[in-house]
């Protein structure tokens, strides 16, 4: 199938109709049903949709390769309903717009409380979490077709797609919504795009032939020549439109004091919105800190762990009967899991490489510790971005970020780390398979500001042997390279992620060891 960006392009070198037609056929719905939400009128999302179609046709040849079509419709259409939402608050016809937003309920209770903060929410993502879930969702594209969209794996693109949904749940639990994760995505699935009335499209095709050069018989005069057939007859629409105008210009008095109502109590409800949100804001800050002061305390009890070795040999244990065995079973050991993102030169760490596989290199397995910092401290370029830990039950997994949240081309985005880890304890020396996704979210250097993410995976994973062991070895520390370009600059740099995993209760890992070996074959 020809891609938007093939379509685009014929459109933009060759005036090439057929190729705009196919455009339109495939995002009409999404464009349409977006500025429907937001006018909530079915004659002012045409218009929206016509203007935003134009503006593609006017600016077909300025979009930069690699634009995600998908999204910058959806960001236009925001950006035109919002314009002729004002417009329309001035004009005379504003109750007839009123009483056609009644039409527009949803079909259910969950729909008509999400749809009119759906856009809102939508925009409170960042732009790479807001076009997964419109490829995903809105158009129903499949995880492997998100992915390619994104530049990411299928497994990336899940995962970016679950956050997504997460926070858009996370959005309308703030304006007091509540709903599951299932249901949120059958709702926006099923009803985040309609068909667009009947003739729309030819309308469109009228609008933007106006921008174009050439006009002669084409497929905009065909598609215009069917819609035209269709009509009952053009006199009698005509009288009827007379009329209808005529009778929408007599209720101007009305309109006009019902308009200026409406737009007094939409000021009073944005401003108790307003409220609302500064009174989660603190309530949130509140939350955070009672989170961080646990996390301490669960950090200064976990000192008392011993740091004596393990040692485990399948051939001397005994096989475990009774009520001995079952509580091996069920009593589930958990691992804590430390990685250290570090920023450096290609040069920093061509010669850090090198230091790290001498014999008298010693590191304590702790990322957080002042040895580990000052291992860095005669190399320059290294800056280390942030310090993750994370602890989960054994083949449990789970997800840390050391994040701040900025402001980026009108929105908030969350930059800085994020780290997917999941560990299998293994027999053979007390040891643990470690699943682990690492993310660095950035931003690029240049003047665009765009975020760029680098990911860094390991496949099929990370071995870590006597996790039970605090001796201070450096084979307690896997060290995972990856080679960042640098647009600004020109030279590549390093984004290095070392991780540790070390168990968090010495004897539940033992038990769970010897009951691992217990049921290997013989």
């Amino acid at each position: 199938m020809t891609t938007d960006s093939d379509l685009l392009s014929r459109f933009a070198k060759e005036n090439a109709q057929d190729a705009f037609a196919e455009i339109a056929r495939r995002h009409l719905n999404l464009v349409y049903s977006a500025a429907l939400r937001q006018v909530r009128s079915p004659q002012l999302a045409e218009e929206v949709a016509q203007s935003v179609f134009s503006d593609l046709a006017r600016n077909a040849a300025k979009l930069k390769p690699g634009t995600v079509l998908t999204a910058w419709l959806y960001a236009v259409t925001r950006r035109s309903a919002v314009d002729t939402i004002r417009r329309e608050s001035r004009r005379q016809l504003r109750e007839q717009i009123a009483v056609e937003m009644n039409d527009m309920n949803a079909t259910t209770d969950e729909w008509t409380q999400i749809a009119p903060l759906l856009d809102d929410a939508m925009a409170e993502l960042d732009e790479t979490d807001r076009t997964a879930v419109l490829l995903r969702f809105f158009e129903n594209k499949t995880l492997r077709e998100v992915g390619q969209a994104l530049g990411a794996t299928d497994d990336a693109a899940q995962k970016r797609v679950s956050r997504a949904v997460d926070r858009l749940r996370e959005f309308f639990s703030k304006q007091n919504v509540t709903i599951g994760t299932g249901g949120l995505v059958v709702l926006i699935s099923t009803n985040a795009v309609h068909s667009a009335p009947a003739g729309l499209s030819a309308a469109i095709l009228t609008a933007t032939a106006g921008t174009t050069t050439t006009l002669g018989i084409t497929m905009i005069h065909k598609l215009l020549i069917t819609s035209l057939i269709a009509t009952v007859g053009t006199g009698v629409y005509t009288v009827h439109l007379q009329k209808q105008t005529a009778l929408l210009q007599q209720q101007q008095a009305s309109l006009a004091q019902q308009i200026q109502q409406l737009t007094h109590e939409r000021d009073d409800a944005k401003n108790q919105l307003i409220t609302a949100q500064q009174a989660n804001e603190q309530l949130n800050s509140n939350t955070e800190l009672l989170k961080l002061r646990g996390e301490m305390t669960r950090l200064r009890n976990q000192q008392t762990i011993s740091s004596h070795p393990i040692s485990l040999h399948a051939t001397n244990q005994s096989p475990r009967t009774g009520s001995s065995l079952q509580e091996a079973q069920t009593n589930t050991p958990s691992i804590q899991v430390t990685a250290a993102f570090v920023n450096m030169s290609e040069a920093t760490y061509q010669s850090l490489s090198e230091a790290w596989t001498k014999p008298d290199v010693h590191l304590s397995a702790n990322l957080r510790s002042k040895d580990f910092r000052d291992f860095f401290s005669g190399y320059p370029d290294v800056n280390i971005l942030g310090t993750p830990s994370v602890i989960t039950p054994d083949g449990k997994e789970a997800t840390t970020e050391v994040v701040r949240s900025v402001e980026v081309n009108g929105t908030n985005a969350n930059l800085g780390v994020i780290l997917d880890v999941m560990p299998t304890i293994v027999p053979g020396a007390g040891g643990v398979d470690l699943k682990l996704h690492a993310e660095l979210r950035e931003l690029a250097d240049d003047a665009t500001s765009n975020i760029r993410t680098t990911v860094v995976e390991a496949t099929p994973g990370v071995k870590f042997n006597n996790v039970n062991t605090n001796t201070p070895d450096s084979n307690h520390i896997v060290m995972l390279p990856t080679k960042i370009s640098d647009n600004l600059s020109g030279s590549p740099r390093y984004l290095v992620v070392f991780v540790t995993a070390n168990a968090v209760d010495p004897s539940k890992f033992k038990e769970r060891l010897v009951n691992v070996i217990q049921k290997m074959p013989q």
